[in-house]
C-alpha cells in the first residue's frame, strides 16, 4: 500500500479508519503513508488498547463505518492488505459498541463478585463451625455404633454360649452312652494293636498253609505255632486263636449265614481263608456247601458260572476279567488246572500305558480290580500236579459235625414246627440288617464328627443329625435286643429236636467213611438229606413229642440202614452195621477212645496214651480198673508159646486199657508151663477169671458165669475180644483180597523184569 502514489478510495477511507483508531492526523494520503511506514505499526495493530476507545472516536469512525461500500469484500478489490485492515477496523468498531454494552455488566459482576466473596467467607466460617459441630456428633455416632456394635457383639456371644450350652448338653448326651462303649472299644484295640505283630502272623499263616486241612488238624496247629509264638516271646492273642476275630466283623459274618454260609467255625474259617487269600481260591466242596454260598454271596455283583469242562471258558473268563465280574469255575477235575489262565491265577498283572493287564492265552486283557475268581471241585480227596498249590490257595469245604448237624435240625424244624423256623430265618435276617444299620450309623457318627470344621458345637446340622442317628440307633439297638432274646427263645424250643439230627449226623460220616472200604461207596449229602427228610414224613407219630423224636430216630436208622446196605457187598454189611452201632455206643461214651483206638490201630499203638487213656476210660464209662503201665509189666515173663509180636499186643492192650484189660498178661503168663510165678502185679481174682477164659473150650459165658471174681470190667474185657474176633474173621476176606492184588501186581512186575533187562542189554 505505501506504493500507491494516489490509491483508490476505498484504500483510503480504510487508512482514515486506522488513522482515527490510532489517533494520527489523516488529512491525506502522506499522512497514512507515514503511518504506514511507521516500523511499529503492526505491533501497535496487535497491541491496541481497544478496551480505551472513547466516544469521540467512535463517533469519527462511525462516518467510516456508515459508507455501504465499506465492506472486506470491496476492500479486497483494491488491495489484499487494505482488506485486512478494513476487517481490523470493523472488528475494533464493533468490539467497541459491545464493550459500551458488557463493561457495566462486568463491573456490576465485579462488585456482585465482591459480595459473592464476601459471603463466601462469612460461609467458610460458618461452613468451619459446622464441620466442626459436624466432626463431633460423627464420633459421637461413632461411638454410639462402637458401643451398639458392642452391645450387639454381647448379645450374640450370650446367645451363642446359651446356644452352645444347650448343643452340648444334647451331644454329651447323644455321646454319652457310647462314652463306656468306646472307652472299652479303644482299650481293646489299643490291647489288640500290641498284639497285631503274633495276630498278624497267626492268621496269615492260617489264611495261606492250613486251608487244606480239617478243622481239629487245624486246631492242632494253630495251638503249636501259638506255643511256638510264646517261646520266642511273640505277643499273640489267647490259645483260643480265632480267625474270625481278627479278619472279619459280627456283622460279616451274619450276612454270610443269611447267604447260606454254615454256621460252624471251620466252615466260617474256610470262607475267610477263601476271601481274605492273596491267591484265588480253589475249594475242595464235595456236598456243594460252598457252591451255593459263592451263587448268593455274588448273585448281585453279576457272578459268572461255567465248568471245566467248557469249550468257551477262555472267553468267559475275559469277559469276567475286562468287566470286573466274580467268576466261578464249577466241577474242576482232578491233574491240572484250566490251561491258558496260568497268569490270572498267579495275578501277575502288568501295566502298559496306564492301564492294568493280564496275560489270557496269547494276548492281553484289561484287567479289572473288582473281577473275584472261585474255583471248585466235588472231589473229596482230589491229587493236582505240585505246581498248582503254588498257583491256587487250596480249602477244605467239606461239611462238618456242627455244620451239617445245624442244617438237619432245621429242616426237622421246618417240618415239625414250621412257624419256628421262619421266625428264627426272619430274626437272623432282622438281625443282620438292624446290625449293619448299626454299623452304618456308627460309622456316619464317626465321620462326622471327624469332618466337622472349627467349633462342633455351631454345627446345628451335625447335631441334629447326631440326634436322629442317635434316636434310630437307639430304636434299632432296642429292636435288636429284644430280637437277640427271641431268637434264645426259639434256639432253646429248637434245641428239644436235636436228638434226631445228632443221629443223622452220625450217620452221615458213618456213611461217607465206607469209602475206606471200598473207592466206589461213594456218599451225597443231597440224596442223604432225601433220606432224612422221608423219614421225618413216614416216621410214626407219638403223643408227645419226646415219644415222637425217639420213634424218628429208630426209623431213621433202621431206614438209613436198609438203605445203604443195598448198595453194599454182603462181605462190607457187618463191618456197616458194627460201624453204626459203635457210632452211637461212643456218642453215648459206651466206648472210650482208648478202646477206639485200641481197636484201630491195636493195642502197641494205642498203648501210647497213657495214664490219660485211663483216667478218660474212667470218666466216659464210670468204670475203674487197675492202673497198669510197662514198668509194671517188664517183670513178667512172655510164655514159650507165645510170639513177641503177640505178647507185645497183650502188654500194649492192658497197658491202653487197663480198666477192661487188667490182668491178662498176668493170666496169659500163668496160664503157659513155662510162665513166670512173678505175676503179683494183678489180682488173684481177675488172674483166675482170665485163667478160665484161656482154657480149651471155654466161652464167655462160661467164663463169666463161673469167674470168682464177678468182675463185669472183665466181662466187658472179654466180651470185646470175641467181638474183636468176630471182626477180624469178617474182615479176613477184605484182607485176602488185598493180598491176591498185591500178589498179582508182584508177579506183573516180575515179569516186566525181564523185558526191562533186554531192552537195557
Amino acid at each position: 500500500m505505501k506504493t500507491f502514489i494516489k490509491p483508490s478510495a476505498l484504500v483510503q477511507l480504510t487508512m482514515e479508519g486506522v488513522c482515527i483508531l490510532l489517533q494520527e492526523k489523516a488529512d491525506d494520503w502522506d499522512s497514512a503513508k507515514r503511518v504506514l511506514g511507521d516500523a511499529n505499526f503492526i505491533n501497535r495493530l496487535i497491541e491496541y488498547d481497544k478496551d480505551r476507545i472513547s466516544e469521540r472516536i467512535r463517533k469519527e469512525l462511525k462516518r467510516v463505518i456508515s459508507d455501504p461500500s465499506f465492506t472486506p469484500e470491496q476492500v479486497g478489490k483494491q488491495s489484499k492488505a487494505a482488506m485486512s485492515m478494513c476487517l481490523w477496523v470493523r472488528a475494533m468498531d464493533t468490539y467497541a459498541t459491545v464493550y459500551r454494552i458488557v463493561e457495566p455488566k462486568r463491573q456490576a459482576l465485579a462488585a456482585a463478585q465482591a459480595a459473592l466473596d464476601a459471603s463466601n467467607a462469612i460461609l467458610a466460617e460458618k461452613q468451619a463451625q459446622l464441620k466442626a459441630i459436624r466432626d463431633k456428633v460423627a464420633a459421637l455416632q461413632q461411638q454410639l455404633a462402637d458401643t451398639q456394635k458392642e452391645l450387639a457383639s454381647l448379645q450374640f456371644q450370650a446367645d451363642l454360649c446359651s446356644k452352645r450350652l444347650g448343643r452340648a448338653g444334647k451331644l454329651t448326651s447323644l455321646l454319652g452312652d457310647e462314652l463306656v462303649r468306646w472307652g472299652e472299644a479303644a482299650d481293646e484295640l489299643a490291647v489288640k494293636l500290641q498284639l497285631i505283630v503274633g495276630d498278624a502272623f497267626m492268621a496269615a499263616t492260617v489264611v495261606n498253609y492250613l486251608g487244606a486241612f480239617t478243622g481239629p488238624y487245624r486246631n492242632t496247629l494253630t495251638a503249636q505255632w501259638y506255643s511256638r509264638c510264646q517261646d520266642l516271646g511273640v505277643p499273640t492273642t489267647t490259645p483260643d486263636f480265632s480267625l474270625s476275630g481278627i479278619l472279619s466283623t459280627p456283622v460279616e459274618l451274619l450276612d454270610w449265614a443269611c447267604q447260606g454260609l454254615p454256621s460252624d467255625a471251620v466252615s466260617v474259617e474256610s470262607a475267610l481263608i477263601a476271601t481274605r487269600g492273596y491267591r484265588w481260591p480253589l475249594l475242595v466242596d464235595p456236598q456243594d456247601q460252598a457252591n451255593r454260598w459263592i451263587r448268593t454271596k455274588e448273585a448281585k455283583a453279576g457272578l459268572v458260572i461255567i465248568r471245566d469242562s467248557d469249550t468257551a471258558l477262555l472267553r468267559q473268563v475275559e469277559n469276567a476279567v475286562r468287566l470286573g465280574q466274580p467268576l466261578l469255575i464249577e466241577q474242576l477235575g482232578e491233574g491240572s488246572l484250566p490251561s491258558g489262565i496260568e497268569s490270572l491265577l498267579l495275578r501277575q498283572i502288568d501295566k502298559q500305558a496306564g492301564r492294568s493287564v493280564v496275560r489270557l492265552g496269547d494276548h492281553d486283557v484289561d484287567y479289572d480290580p473288582n473281577f473275584r475268581l472261585y474255583m471248585t471241585t466235588r472231589l473229596a480227596n482230589p491229587h493236582y500236579l505240585p505246581e498248582a498249590y503254588i498257583q491256587v490257595n487250596l480249602v477244605n469245604f467239606t461239611v462238618t459235625k456242627e455244620g451239617l448237624e445245624d442244617q438237619l435240625l432245621a429242616e426237622l424244624v421246618r417240618c415239625e414246627r414250621p412257624e419256628l423256623e421262619e421266625s428264627r430265618d426272619s430274626l437272623v435276617t432282622s438281625i443282620s440288617s438292624d446290625k449293619r444299620q448299626l454299623l452304618d450309623l456308627e460309622s456316619k457318627i464317626l465321620r462326622l464328627l471327624k469332618e466337622s470344621s472349627g467349633n462342633m458345637l455351631d454345627d446345628e446340622t451335625l447335631i441334629a443329625t447326631l440326634n436322629s442317628a442317635k434316636q434310630t440307633s437307639g430304636i434299632i439297638q432296642s429292636r435288636v435286643r429284644e430280637a437277640e432274646l427271641t431268637e434264645t427263645q426259639i434256639n432253646q424250643a429248637r434245641d428239644e429236636f436235636r436228638s434226631p439230627p445228632i443221629a443223622a449226623t452220625r450217620l452221615w460220616f458213618v456213611i461217607s467213611d465206607l469209602e475206606a472200604l471200598d473207592t466206589m461207596y461213594q456218599a451225597s449229602l443231597a440224596t442223604f438229606k432225601s433220606m432224612y427228610q422221608h423219614c421225618i414224613a413216614a416216621a410214626p407219630t407219638a403223643p408227645t413229642l419226646e415219644g415222637r423224636l425217639q420213634s424218628l430216630v429208630l426209623f431213621m436208622t433202621s431206614y438209613v440202614h436198609r438203605m445203604v446196605c443195598r448198595g453194599l457187598f454182603d462181605v462190607h454189611k457187618q463191618v456197616f452195621s458194627f460201624m453204626v452201632a459203635a457210632a452211637a455206643q461212643r456218642a453215648a461214651g459206651q466206648i472210650s477212645s482208648a478202646e477206639w483206638d485200641c481197636l484201630l490201630r491195636g493195642g502197641q499203638a494205642a498203648s501210647a496214651a497213657g495214664s490219660s487213656s485211663s483216667s478218660r476210660y474212667s470218666a466216659a464209662t464210670g468204670r475203674s480198673g487197675a492202673s497198669s503201665t510197662a514198668s509194671d509189666l517188664s517183670p513178667l515173663t512172655k510164655p514159650a508159646w507165645c510170639s513177641p509180636a503177640v505178647w507185645a499186643g497183650f502188654m500194649g492192650l492192658e497197658t491202653a486199657l487197663p480198666g477192661a484189660f487188667g490182668g491178662l498178661c498176668s493170666a496169659v503168663a500163668a496160664a503157659a508151663p513155662a510162665s513166670s510165678s512173678s505175676s503179683s502185679s494183678s489180682s488173684e481174682g481177675v488172674r483166675d477169671g482170665w485163667q478160665q477164659l484161656l482154657q480149651p473150650g471155654s466161652t464167655v459165658n462160661d467164663f463169666v458165669g463161673g469167674s470168682s471174681s464177678s468182675s463185669s470190667t472183665v466181662a466187658d474185657g472179654a466180651t470185646t475180644l470175641c467181638l474183636l474176633d468176630r471182626l477180624i474173621a469178617a474182615a479176613g476176606i477184605g484182607q485176602q483180597q488185598q493180598q491176591q492184588q498185591q500178589q498179582q501186581q508182584q508177579q506183573q512186575q516180575r515179569e516186566q523184569q525181564p523185558d526191562t533187562g533186554q531192552q537195557q542189554q
